[in-house]
Order: C-alpha cells, then sequence, then structure tokens
C-alpha cells in the first residue's frame, strides 16, 4: 500500500482540534498526484494534473493551470474577508474550482494556507527532481 503524500496531513489533527474547529477545517487536505512525474510536468505543466483538492466531503481533480489560479482567487477572499470582519460562526460562499462551497472565515484562511503551501511543494519538488 502506497502513503498518499498530502499537504496538510489532516490524518494527523488531533480530536481536540477537529471538536474546536470544525469537520470541514481538519478534513481540507491537498493531495499530491502520485503519478506526477518529472517528464509530464516538464513537458506539459500547465495541463499535468498535480493532485486533489479536499474538502468539505468533495474530492477536486486539479491541473497545474488551476492552482495557479487559485492562488490569487483565495487571496481575494482572504482580503474580503479582512476587510468586512465577518464573526466567527458567519457563512461565507465562496466558488474554487468551479465548485461553490459555503464556509466560515478559519476554514477559508486554512484552504488559502493550503493552496499556497501545495503550489511551493510541486514548485519545491520539481526543481529538486522528486518526481522520478
Amino acid at each position: 500500500m502506497m502513503i498518499t503524500k498530502t499537504i496538510n496531513q489532516s490524518w494527523a489533527i488531533p480530536d481536540n482540534f477537529k471538536e474546536r474547529y470544525g469537520r470541514i477545517w481538519s478534513e481540507l487536505d491537498f493531495e499530491i498526484n502520485p503519478n506526477l512525474s518529472n517528464y509530464a510536468f516538464g513537458n506539459d505543466p500547465m495541463n499535468t494534473v498535480i493532485g486533489t483538492l479536499v474538502i468539505d466531503r468533495k474530492r477536486i481533480s486539479v491541473k497545474y493551470k488551476q492552482l495557479i489560479g487559485a492562488l490569487s482567487t483565495v487571496d481575494q477572499y482572504v482580503t474580503d474577508i479582512f476587510f468586512s470582519k465577518p464573526s466567527k460562526t458567519d457563512v461565507i460562499d465562496i466558488t474554487l474550482f468551479n465548485t461553490p462551497f459555503s464556509l466560515r472565515k478559519h476554514e477559508i484562511n486554512k484552504l488559502a494556507n493550503t493552496i499556497h503551501d501545495t503550489y511551493d511543494t510541486i514548485m519545491k519538488s520539481y526543481k529538486l527532481g522528486l518526481y522520478l
């Protein structure tokens, strides 16, 4: 059995964090495509499926070009949250990868961090030649 490489390692989140921040926050993760290769990424990086975003019990396959677009999208959501100052319990409707979500501000912040961490991980791993 192959261990799935993930960004947030949601399987390791303690129960007290799951209770405090909720199911969506604790299960939010990005699974890196186990078949990702330097060859595919080097020849057609924009159309290479780099992994799967796992959020609110949905699994969304993500190409590299979609990830790049998502960087500015989540940054805009985080900026909007900062200026609108919603309460901790307010639910905010967002759309990412053509999929609608209803999330609270701490979940959107974790989503933004996950997207940025995924981008950094993919680029560093490619430069180091880890997808052989």
